[in-house]
């Protein structure tokens, strides 16, 4: 089930809405969903980070020492991957070892910063991003942690879609019926099988012969192709 209130980053990503403006809804929506004081979002060779609360120079330092950040941080980002990519910088390292990060001391310590929750994102189909949401006066809790798992397949989509914007569209002469379309939406959101048939109302096995000719039709092997062949024809969806 997609949360309301992150439905629409799709359809912003989707229609190739400038990077900036999806982030600055990707931030009210995620604002709402968990909250946060702090955050910013960075994409190997996009934009940079969108810091909310960070001037100028802070974000043009966060920007040029991501690589470092990202090393010093690995523990975190092994953890992430293991728990559906979530985790929080404080749960990981521990509140002391954290505190003597370089991380720590040059983006959360100026804005008073109690933990960050860190999300990655990224797949075959897409670059890899992460998410950084930091708060100042309380932890992150375990509802927290599991409203951002939620949420991300979705994002994921949404960042393929955003790294797919500038590609030359091919020609659109493949056409999907409104069940095709319906089919590749679950798919381009990381639904299973069993998922898909329990969110159409259809069997599984009706799900797995529909995957099979639309397979077929987009001249795919694997879903992770069907997804990236969507994008690359700009297929209309349900």
């Amino acid at each position: 089930m997609i949360d309301p209130r992150l439905a629409p980053l799709l359809d912003l990503a989707a229609a190739g809405a400038p990077l900036l403006t999806y982030e600055r809804a990707l931030f009210e929506a995620l604002d709402g969903l968990v909250g946060f004081d702090v955050a910013f979002c960075a994409r190997a060779g996009g934009m940079g980070p969108h810091a909310p609360g960070f001037d100028a120079r802070v974000r043009s330092e966060v920007e040029s020492q991501l690589d470092d950040y990202a090393v010093e941080l690995h523990a975190i980002r092994s953890a992430a991957r293991q728990a559906a990519g979530v985790a929080v910088d404080r749960e990981v390292l521990g509140a002391a070892p954290l505190a003597r990060t370089r991380t720590y001391r040059e983006i959360m310590q100026p804005h008073h910063g109690r933990c960050s929750l860190h999300l990655y994102l990224g797949d075959e189909c897409a670059p890899a991003a992460l998410l950084v949401l930091g708060r100042t006066r309380n932890d992150f809790r375990a509802r927290d942690i599991a409203l951002m798992q939620q949420a991300r397949a979705l994002l994921t989509v949404c960042e393929r879609a955003l790294s797919a914007v500038g590609t030359p569209a091919k020609p659109q002469g493949l056409r999907l019926t409104p069940r095709e379309r319906e089919i590749l939406s679950y798919l381009r959101l990381g639904y299973s099988n069993p998922q898909i048939a329990a969110a159409s109302g259809t069997s599984f096995r009706t799900v797995r012969n529909q995957l099979s000719l639309l397979f077929d039709k987009l001249e795919v092997a694997t879903r992770a192709e069907a997804v990236a062949r969507s994008y690359e024809l700009r297929l209309p969806l349900a």
